[in-house]
């Protein structure tokens, strides 16, 4: 049954699919704005992310003295340390804690399409984890409401999920490659809302080519992986306009290739 509706999805979105927005074979970093401690590169026709102190988490994951399963407590010590090897000043990286101390959130980042989307759109992209740790997440709809885009804030962001959850920015958010879980999450910002799950096919089997597909289509978000549909979400306040990314924790790291961006016209047009 899953199967039928999987391609009868995808022959719904081919009908009304329209120009294409973003489709190079070779990613051109220009197209792209880095947002925390992340390094972004081209190798061949792939885009390659992962955060500064990549080699290092990695180091401790393999080793042993750190699960692979990404809990923030495990890890926080780790990254400090690392960060503080290629950041004087850490300050930027920290938040007030619930009970009132600072707690050091850093060495995650997010790498924002400079470009501004349409309301109705559909992303597509060949994923390849780069380590057996989570989070990846991809971002979309995000905007500053009064403003005509997310990239001039009142106070510089670093990567930290506060300034993007928990702020004047409005988004849609699907984390996935979560081993640890098994499932792709979708929230809505602001307030980290989760409003739909499902499993996550990029889990089953870590280091194998995965292709994902969003598409957008007015109130509602349906997202795929490998042609299976994982999850849908029909918002009963849909979000506008606005701009898209990827965000990478820092014990992941991840290979992108074949990314797509195609404007979905109004069927009712």
């Amino acid at each position: 049954m899953m199967k039928y509706l999987t391609l009868f999805f995808y022959t719904l979105m081919s009908i009304h699919a329209g120009e294409v927005i973003y489709d190079k074979a070779i990613p051109d970093l220009n197209d792209w704005l880095i947002e925390g401690p992340g390094n972004a590169v081209v190798e061949g026709d792939s885009l390659i992310l992962k955060p500064l102190v990549f080699k290092e988490m990695q180091q401790v994951i393999k080793s042993g003295e750190l699960k692979a399963h990404n809990y923030f407590p495990d890890y926080e010590a780790y990254a400090k340390d690392f960060m503080s090897q290629y950041v004087s000043d850490l300050t930027q990286y920290y938040i007030k804690g619930e009970k009132g101390n600072q707690e050091f959130r850093g060495g995650h980042f997010n790498f924002w399409l400079k470009q501004k989307l349409p309301e109705n759109f559909s992303i597509s992209f060949d994923f390849e984890t780069l380590s057996p740790s989570a989070l990846h997440m991809i971002m979309f709809c995000a905007s500053i409401p009064g403003k005509k885009d997310i990239f001039n804030p009142q106070k510089a962001r670093h990567g930290l999920a506060q300034e993007i959850m928990w702020s004047d920015m409005q988004q849609y958010r699907i984390s996935f490659f979560a081993p640890h879980r098994k499932t792709a999450n979708m929230r809505r910002a602001p307030g980290r809302n989760m409003v739909a799950k499902g499993l996550d096919p990029a889990s089953d089997k870590p280091f194998v080519k995965s292709t994902h597909l969003i598409e957008r289509k007015h109130d509602t978000v349906r997202y795929f992986v490998n042609n299976k549909l994982v999850l849908t979400y029909k918002d009963k306040k849909p979000l506008s306009a606005g701009h898209a990314g990827f965000r990478v924790m820092v014990c992941a790291g991840g290979k992108y290739s074949n990314i797509k961006i195609t404007k979905l016209e109004n069927e009712n047009e």
